[in-house]
């Protein structure tokens, strides 16, 4: 099933999921990515994780100034 995401559309359970990951790891990521001027943030994924990297990577750009350069990579993505 497919469901509103940012300004498109993405799978019902990557979304879930990313939002969740997202969700866990947001907070630690802004205190270590404040604490280290100059790094990018870089998801990786194989499969169902290459989509959860895209749509994570996707909400952190769209919501946090901080994650401004984030990026993923992926293998296999679904869709």
């Amino acid at each position: 099933r497919v469901v509103p995401f940012l300004e498109g559309e993405a799978h019902e359970g990557i979304t879930k999921t990313s939002r969740h990951l997202v969700g866990e790891i947001r907070q630690v990521l802004r205190r270590e990515l404040s604490a280290l001027r100059g790094y990018r943030l870089v998801f990786c994924g194989h499969s169902m994780g290459g989509g959860v990297a895209a749509l994570a990577a996707a909400q952190l750009r769209h919501e946090e100034p901080w994650a401004s350069n984030c990026m993923a990579f992926g293998v296999g993505t679904p869709g």
